[in-house]
């Protein structure tokens, strides 16, 4: 689950299974901002992603993102609502 905190922070927490049980169960997934009056977010978590806000509102959010790897283009769409 990700967490998008008002201090620009994301933070992961690991679900009731974890892939390695020593993991913690929360830990820091980059920093986000809104750009262009938020109708782009940028995500930097090693890599910068900017998604297009499809969806913005106060239960839930859709963003996309197209990329061009290899020739191929790409369209990722993330889907978030507000637990």
């Amino acid at each position: 689950m990700l967490k998008f905190n008002t201090d620009g922070t994301i933070l992961e927490k690991a679900g009731a299974t974890k892939c390695d049980p020593s993991e913690p169960d929360t830990q820091l997934g980059g920093v986000w901002t809104f750009l262009n009056n938020e109708t782009k977010l940028r995500i930097i978590d090693g890599d910068t992603i900017i998604y297009d806000t499809t969806t913005l509102n106060g239960t839930s959010a859709v963003l996309t993102s197209t990329n061009i790897i290899g020739g191929t283009t790409t369209i990722l769409t993330m889907s978030l609502k507000n637990n």
